[in-house]
């Protein structure tokens, strides 16, 4: 069998629709997919279709998701895949955000 795997970012130009890639070996299936930055209702939509449609068995999502996010997906997905956030430690973090802040990812405050 091969392991399915949903690795979920955001980008403030994401589109889930355009941007998309899978890898796949015989033995495991990655697809990567974009959606919009800060919109949970996408991100939900997707990873519960992905879960329904494509049998994925885990989905990893980027740091940039909240914790109500994360808990959004999980209960969407309802038990069937696996749902894991990445984070970084707090120096990680700010240097993530610092670069994020320099391509212009955030509004000025």
């Amino acid at each position: 069998m091969v392991f399915k795997v949903l690795n979920l970012v955001q980008a403030p130009d994401g589109d889930h629709e355009k941007h998309r890639l899978t890898l796949k070996t015989s033995m495991i299936e990655i697809t990567t997919i974009v959606v919009k930055f800060g919109d949970i209702n996408e991100a939900v939509a997707v990873a519960k279709e992905m879960v329904e449609k494509e049998g994925v068995h885990s989905i990893s999502v980027c740091p940039g998701f909240s914790h109500e996010a994360v808990a959004k997906i999980s209960q969407a997905v309802g038990g069937r895949a696996a749902v894991n956030v990445s984070r970084g430690d707090p120096e990680s973090t700010l240097k993530a955000v610092e670069i994020l802040m320099k391509e212009g990812w955030f509004p000025k405050p």
